[in-house]
This record gives structure tokens, C-alpha cells and sequence, in this order.
């Protein structure tokens, strides 16, 4: 879930994991191009009913780092034996 962040002169969009922050709350999957998309259509602004723009820095940040360690480098297993007859 995203919120609006507190400060009311540059607001900011936070990911909030637990969805208990005060507030209007928006979903968004965590995913860049979803985060993109809604940043195209000015979803954000509608759906949290905020008249100015909204800084996505923080929650783009976030989605990167929860996206790194869900495609993280693949790690091999043992090698399989050959089999002996």
C-alpha cells in the first residue's frame, strides 16, 4: 500500500508494508512498470485525492530494492552425480 507522506509542502508517496499508516491509501503491485503506469495516468493524485504533484523518489527506490532480491543472482546447486552401474 501506498500513503501520502505527512509533510504538506512536498508531499511524498511512502510504501506502507503493514497498510496502517493514517490516511488515504492507494495499491499499487510491486513492480516498476506498474509504479510507471500509475505514474502516467496520474493515478496516485486521484486515488489519495491530492491536488499537487506527488514525489515518487522514495517509493521508486523501495520497488527497486524489493525487485533486486526477488530476481537476485540465481544460485547453482550441486552438481548432479553420475550415476554408477
Amino acid at each position: 500500500m501506498v500513503v501520502a507522506g505527512a509533510n504538506a509542502e512536498s508531499p511524498r508517496l511512502v510504501l506502507d508494508t503493514a497498510a496502517r499508516m493514517p490516511g488515504r491509501g492507494a495499491w499499487v503491485h510491486p513492480d516498476l512498470e506498474c509504479l510507471e503506469l500509475a505514474e502516467r495516468r496520474r493515478a496516485f493524485g486521484r486515488a489519495l485525492r491530492s491536488t499537487g504533484p506527488l514525489d515518487t523518489g522514495a517509493l521508486r527506490a523501495a520497488l527497486t530494492v524489493m525487485t533486486d532480491r526477488a530476481t537476485g543472482p540465481v544460485q547453482d546447486g550441486p552438481e548432479p552425480r553420475a550415476e554408477q552401474r
